[in-house]
């Protein structure tokens, strides 16, 4: 398993942590829900063809839990949304920045931000893509829970 970064997943944000959210990589499951290829988090975004997530944002659990922002290496630039109890992804439009979504967090304004399904959401897609990073990681497509 790949060793945990033991701080913050985005350190250079000068906007202060809306209450109940956190940036802190341990606090949004750590290696156990992103780091490890089995993690529900590493799983969903694999599996629609965003590579390797990188969560930056979390609802801390005492405040509901369960919703994530994330960016992932096949899609630089771009920022989703996971809402973990539904297993919904969706790509965040607008705002470009998680710094932006944090003021409007902060500001109470979640419903200004701009959200779009992402493509590749089948069953079959999911599969496929999970299969060619399996593949390409020398590892089984079968998931170990």
């Amino acid at each position: 398993m790949a060793s945990e970064p033991s701080s913050t997943a985005n350190t250079e944000s000068t906007v202060p942590m809306p209450e109940g959210w956190t940036d802190d990589y341990k606090g949004m499951g750590g290696n156990d829900e992103w780091g490890n290829v089995n993690g529900t988090g590493a799983h969903t975004a694999v599996g629609l063809g965003l590579g390797k997530p990188t969560p930056l944002l979390g609802r801390k659990l005492e405040y509901g839990g369960g919703l994530y922002f994330f960016s992932a290496d096949a899609k630089p630039g771009q920022l989703y949304m996971w809402e973990a109890e539904t297993g919904d992804v969706l790509r965040v439009t607008s705002p470009a920045t998680i710094d932006d979504i944090k003021k409007l967090i902060s500001d109470k304004k979640m419903k200004d931000i701009k959200r779009e399904e992402v493509e590749g959401n089948t069953l079959e897609e999911r599969q496929a893509h999970l299969a060619r990073f399996f593949s390409a990681q020398g590892l089984s497509s079968r998931r170990q829970g």
